[in-house]
């Protein structure tokens, strides 16, 4: 019997293993890391001890393969340790090191390397990021009302981002960030406002920032909530004082519920709002778009100065670990909080379907597809859209 349990518990935290390194992969080579809160995360039940004699796994390789409208079919190869501390407690946090490499069909590559480091007790938490990029993009213009015509442009950048966050008491966290990149910008499409040079970072950018978070967070499970809310607020300073080639300040504010309506059955729903204050580089602004907010539309189709969404969703466990999702969101970008318009908001919804490959706290394979006016998209990827 304890022989099964120590196998269980071996098999429950590669498989753990195996996904950090899809989901710490496919974040990396996202391209909008700047505007995402980073609350702290749960543990997922897979991942107990059962025994606790064995407290570390790795090094782990496994595959990757993930599909979107920006950058078509990906893949590669990642890396990951794993390890608990030598005392446990409930709901403990694994510290992860991972390192990953991949390559699109659209000809992105990206290379990175990412630590989670948990203390004891979930006190304290420490993470670091080191990713290099080349990837291939479209931009099609600023502002909430651009047209359809876009340009072609390839930044390649170098990014190191470090935190270290305290939970100060149950639920409540606060954290200080630095971030810092350096851009190139290449193979920019003749005839368009990135050539003419008109529009900020077109040759490149160099940011050093450091920011300041504080996060409420009630959710029961950390990759499929059913219960509690998540409100996070993170505020960030780019200047030249610290190295950077851009003065601005940005905001961000999370809000996300859900709630259990019957067994296997969730509503959940997000707030979410980006404001700058300031000149930033064209590809670093607030925007919509992509595979978490407004799915069916290009991952920054619209950009500006602020950004504002709203989404829900109804999940369900359709049959043991096989779910089924139907979403609906609106949002718009503006360039100040006073320039929204109603009728510029645009609108987006569509259908899922999921498969766990955790118990527990649902870790699920994601397939979706949305569609906005005239448009829509396709998605397979690692955890939910929020």
């Amino acid at each position: 019997m304890a022989r099964r349990l120590r196998r269980g518990g071996a098999i429950a935290r590669r498989i753990s293993a195996l996904v950090s390194i899809a989901a710490g992969a496919i974040g990396a080579q996202e391209k909008a890391d700047t505007t995402r809160p980073h609350p702290p995360a749960r543990i997922i039940r897979a991942d107990s001890t059962p025994m606790g004699d064995v407290h570390s796994t790795g090094p782990i390789i496994s595959p990757i393969a993930f599909y979107n409208p920006e950058s078509a079919w990906g893949g590669g190869a990642g890396v990951v340790w794993v390890r608990l501390p030598e005392r446990q407690y409930r709901g403990q946090r694994p510290s992860t090191i991972q390192a990953s490499a991949i390559a699109t069909l659209t000809g992105q590559y990206t290379a990175s390397t990412q630590g989670d480091v948990w203390t004891e007790g979930n006190r304290w938490r420490y993470t670091y990021e080191l990713t290099w990029g080349h990837n291939p993009n479209k931009f099609f213009g600023i502002g909430p009302s651009t047209g359809t015509a876009s340009e072609s442009y390839t930044p390649t950048t170098a990014r190191v981002v470090a935190g270290v966050y305290r939970q100060l008491r149950p639920h409540i966290y606060i954290g200080a960030r630095y971030f810092f990149e350096a851009a190139s910008v290449t193979d920019v499409a003749p005839g368009g406002p990135l050539a003419a040079g008109t529009v900020p970072g077109v040759t490149g950018w160099k940011l050093s920032q450091f920011g300041l978070t504080a996060t409420y967070d009630t959710r029961n499970h950390y990759y499929f909530p059913t219960a509690g809310l998540l409100l996070s607020a993170t505020g960030f300073r780019s200047d030249n004082a610290f190295g950077s080639e851009f003065d601005y300040t940005r905001f961000i504010v999370d809000l996300r519920g859900y709630h259990k309506v019957w067994m296997g059955h969730v509503v959940a729903a997000q707030l979410w709002t980006d404001l700058a204050v300031g000149t930033l580089p064209f590809d670093r602004m607030p925007r919509i778009g992509g595979a978490s907010i407004l799915r069916g539309f290009f991952g920054g189709r619209f950009r500006d100065q602020t950004a504002l969404a709203a989404q829900v969703e109804y999940r369900t466990t359709a049959w043991h670990r096989f779910g089924a999702d139907a979403f609906a969101g609106l949002g718009s970008v503006a360039p100040s909080l006073r320039g929204y318009q109603s009728d510029l908001f645009r609108t987006a919804g569509g259908i899922g379907i999921r498969y766990a490959l955790t118990t527990g706290d649902r870790l699920n394979i994601r397939v979706d597809h949305g569609w906005g006016r005239a448009v829509s998209g396709t998605y397979f990827t690692v955890g939910e859209a929020f």
